[in-house]
């Protein structure tokens, strides 16, 4: 979802509340994540905004 939006990891990282190193362990962790509700939230919001500008 980074990468589609067009994201550097920092402003990805700002944009969720989290640290530029958790997207990093994110994006290179193999299987499913174990994500805080917050983060899943915010990611939820992320991910509407992102498809309702394709």
């Amino acid at each position: 979802m980074r990468e589609k939006s067009g994201l550097t990891v920092q402003d990805f990282a700002a944009k969720l509340g989290v640290t530029p190193a958790s997207v990093y362990r994110w994006e290179n962790t193999r299987g499913r994540l174990n994500l805080q509700d917050r983060c899943l939230s915010s990611l939820q919001r992320l991910h509407d905004q992102v498809e309702s500008k394709s």
